[in-house]
């Protein structure tokens, strides 16, 4: 699935080992323009690097999949969304029309997603929090995403929010408590 914008790109959210098949496959083509990659440091993940090559725009992270910080693992930072979000503005303009930006992690569910809700809540603008969730749910691979709360956090401060953003996204994480019967519905 995926998911168009005003500036014609589009966005597509997935796991790692998804990724590795479509810029393998889909960018002989050239479908794909732009890539986020975040990595799995304690766990010794690394992003794909087949098909990288043909890609023209990339960024690359790597911090673990954390709720807070611990010094166990390496969590994610204000300036990792920092750096996702200035990366999605840089390409604006730049990206062809038609083209997609790739955006995954380990599973594609919790730390890529948070980096595409960070970016489609930018595009969107603020008071449209809800719009970017399920233009979210459209761009990942289930329709189930579980944005990294930590990242969100990041997000809706540095996208001057107030809370809406983390106010929204925690829709989608009583959801997925429901989904996995955590949770009832009255609670």
């Amino acid at each position: 699935m995926t998911t168009s914008f005003r500036n014609g790109s589009m966005v597509y959210v997935c796991s790692a080992a998804r990724a590795a098949r479509l810029t393998m496959s889909m960018n002989t083509s050239g479908d794909i323009d732009a890539i986020i990659s975040i990595a799995d440091p304690s766990a010794g993940k690394r992003p794909p690097r087949e098909g990288l090559h043909s890609i023209p725009h990339r960024l690359l992270l790597s911090f673990d999949d954390v709720l807070k910080d611990d010094p166990a693992y390496t969590s994610p930072t204000i300036a990792d969304v920092e750096r996702i979000i200035a990366f999605d503005r840089a390409l604006r303009g730049r990206v062809r029309p038609g083209k997609r930006l790739l955006i995954h992690c380990h599973a594609g569910i919790s730390r890529s997603a948070a980096a595409a809700l960070a970016i489609l809540a930018d595009r969107c603008g603020p008071g449209r929090e809800a719009e970017s969730i399920e233009l979210l749910k459209v761009a990942t691979e289930d329709g189930k995403p579980l944005p990294n709360s930590l990242m969100m956090a990041f997000a809706d401060e540095l996208l001057g929010r107030d809370g809406a953003l983390r106010e929204a996204a925690g829709k989608l994480y009583r959801l997925g408590a429901l989904l996995a019967g955590q949770v009832s519905d009255a609670g």
